[in-house]
C-alpha cells in the first residue's frame, strides 16, 4: 500500500525494466508493454480502449459525435480533431488541432521538428527528421531514398500514393484526383489560363505569367532556367547558382505597372 494515487506512482508498477508506468488490471505490465485487456480484432495485439474489447484503430473507445464520423474522440472532448475536438492551435485565426504537447498546429510550428540543422519542418511519424531529410517511411524500391507516399510502400515516382484518374494515366494525382497535366493541383491565377501554378519562387502563377524563380539580371523579368539564377539570355553573366524568391506582391506590382 502506498500514499500516492495511481497517476503519481501509487499501486503496482510495470515490471519492464526502466518503466515507471502503472501495471494494468491483474497483469504485471502497463498497456505499452502488453498489460491489461488487448484488442480482440484478429491479429491485433494493441491494448483495448476503456470498457470495449477493441483498440482505437478497430473501433474501440468513444467515437466522434459528428454526424457520419467514425473517428475516435480527441482528449476529453466529444469530437475528433478534424471536427474540433482536443486542443486547438493558438495562432490567431487558426482552427486546426494543436500537435502533441505543444500549443500550435504543425503548420505554425507545433509538434516535433526535424533535427537537421537549419530545417524547421515537422518531423515525420516516430523519426526525428522530416521526409526530405530521411524521416518517415521510405520507398521499398532498391536504391531509392525517397519517402513512401500516403499509406503505400512506394514513393510517387515508383507508383505510390494516389494516382491520376484520367483514363490511361498512371501519374501521381495532385489535389483533385488528377495529375498536373490533366488539370490537377493549383492552377495559374491569371484569368483564362489553364496552366499549372509554380510551387517554388513566386507561387500562384505559371512561368509564362511570372511564376517560379525569376532572372536576377537587373531589369529582367523572365523565368530563370532550371538550377540557375538567370534566364537563357543572361546565363553567361551567372555568378550564383542559388535562385532568389520574389514575393507575390512584387509580381502584382509589376503587372499593374505594365497595365498602366
Amino acid at each position: 500500500r502506498t500514499n500516492l494515487c495511481f497517476a503519481h506512482g501509487g499501486g503496482k508498477r510495470c515490471s519492464t525494466a526502466g518503466c515507471a508506468k502503472g501495471a494494468q488490471g491483474s497483469t504485471s505490465y502497463c498497456k505499452a508493454h502488453g498489460g491489461g485487456n488487448r484488442c480482440r480484432y484478429p491479429g491485433c495485439i494493441t491494448g483495448a480502449r476503456d470498457s470495449t474489447f477493441l483498440c482505437i484503430l478497430h473501433g474501440g473507445g468513444k467515437r466522434c459525435k459528428y454526424d457520419g464520423c467514425t473517428h475516435s474522440v480527441s482528449s476529453s472532448t466529444d469530437y475528433c480533431r478534424s471536427h474540433g475536438g482536443g486542443k486547438r492551435c493558438r495562432f490567431f485565426g487558426c482552427t486546426k488541432g494543436a500537435e502533441g504537447a505543444t500549443l500550435y498546429c504543425i503548420g505554425h510550428g507545433g509538434g516535433k521538428r526535424c533535427n537537421k540543422s537549419g530545417c524547421s519542418k515537422s518531423a515525420v511519424q516516430n523519426t526525428n527528421f522530416c521526409v526530405g531529410h530521411g524521416g518517415g517511411k521510405r520507398c521499398k524500391i532498391p536504391g531509392c531514398k525517397s519517402g513512401a507516399a500516403g499509406r503505400t510502400e512506394l514513393c510517387r515516382a515508383h507508383g505510390g500514393g494516389r494516382r491520376c484518374k484520367y483514363e490511361g494515366c498512371n501519374l501521381g494525382a495532385e489535389g483533385n484526383d488528377l495529375c498536373i497535366g490533366h488539370g490537377g493541383g493549383k492552377r495559374c491565377r491569371t484569368d483564362d489560363c489553364p496552366r499549372s501554378a509554380c510551387s517554388v519562387g513566386v507561387k500562384g502563377f505559371c512561368k509564362r505569367h511570372g511564376g517560379g524563380y525569376r532572372c536576377q539580371s537587373l531589369g529582367c523579368t523572365k523565368s530563370a532556367r532550371h538550377r540557375s539564377s538567370f534566364c537563357q539570355r543572361h546565363t553567361h553573366n551567372a555568378t550564383s547558382t542559388v535562385p532568389i524568391k520574389i514575393d507575390d506582391r512584387v509580381l502584382l506590382q509589376q503587372k499593374e505597372q505594365k497595365q498602366s
